[in-house]
């Protein structure tokens, strides 16, 4: 937060650049590694040999990494929140019963008020960028990536209507032009 943009869209898009490019090196370098170098690099003198070869090895780690993320991905983005909008409901019905000795039902509004505002779609822009690249960069690989991605993101549709709904407060609208850094990287 210390460099000085004009806009607020400069801001997000530098924003942007920045953690997708993180987010780029840290998703696909082991996978880089296996594919490209591990069998033509010796690093200090001691040469890694893929066993049996590296597309197989490479199969095996792009699929343990894009079963996992998807896995803990749609836990992490569904069922923390909605854990977590349920306890807040019965804390929040505890401290009004403890208050006026009764069971009080709020209001809609009221209930939403309680629940945690919703993020913005970075994440999720961020989560279909990077699962893209799984799909692209390494498809001769894995080809079910693919299969795979389909079924995910037809589950995450539903789930983070489920999530906007159910588990967070109403987004405010902000108008946007377009989806910023997102377009140029895709």
């Amino acid at each position: 937060d210390w460099e000085n943009h004009r806009t607020d869209t400069q801001y997000e898009d530098a924003l942007i650049a920045k953690v997708f490019l993180f987010q780029f090196v840290n998703s696909y370098i082991s996978l880089y590694y296996i594919a490209f170098l591990k069998d033509n690099v010796s690093i200090f003198g001691v040469s890694d040999e893929c066993v049996p070869n590296c597309i197989q090895e490479l199969q095996t780690q792009l699929a343990s990494i894009f079963i996992t993320q998807m896995v803990i991905g749609q836990a992490k983005e569904v069922l923390i929140p909605y854990l977590k909008a349920k306890a807040m409901m019965k804390l929040e019905d505890r401290k009004v019963k403890k208050q006026s000795g009764q069971k009080v039902a709020m209001a809609k509004a009221e209930r939403e008020s309680k629940l945690e505002t919703y993020p913005g779609p970075f994440d999720d822009y961020n989560e279909m960028v990077i699962q893209f690249g799984y799909v692209t960069l390494f498809a001769a690989a894995f080809p079910v990536t693919s299969v795979l991605a389909l079924v995910n993101n037809l589950i995450e549709i539903r789930s983070d209507a489920l999530k906007i709904l159910v588990s967070m407060q109403r987004p405010a609208y902000r108008g946007a032009e377009d989806i910023g850094t997102w377009y140029n990287i895709l």
